[in-house]
């Protein structure tokens, strides 16, 4: 009977803590494109959402400027910008001041 060497040990190492990573990893990859699709079509379905700070809708649709090119543009807030390809991470309330997460992200 042969003893395993280093290689052998540090290949079994690695291959178990995959086995050990993959589930974990694999869920986090899936609830997180299920957030995003979730939000995506939220955002497709209403043109405005309710502030969690003062429940005033905020408006999605409008004139914006875009925080990384200062390209204004009319339409939709979370859009990406034709210019640059940025999109804004969060809104803020025109009420009460308080920032919304793009629920895309």
């Amino acid at each position: 009977m042969r003893t395993p060497t280093s290689r052998q040990i540090t290949s079994a190492a690695k291959v178990t803590w995959f086995l050990i990573k993959a589930p974990f990893v694999l869920t986090y990859k899936l609830s997180r494109l299920t957030r995003r699709i979730i939000g995506g079509v939220i955002l497709k379905m209403n043109d405005s959402f309710p502030c969690s700070g003062c429940g005033e809708q905020i408006s999605l649709v409008g004139r914006w400027e875009c925080g990384w090119c200062a390209y204004v543009f009319d339409g939709y807030f979370f859009a990406r910008c034709a210019v640059c390809g940025a999109v804004p991470p969060y809104i803020k309330c025109q009420a009460c001041g308080v920032g919304i997460k793009n629920p895309t992200n």
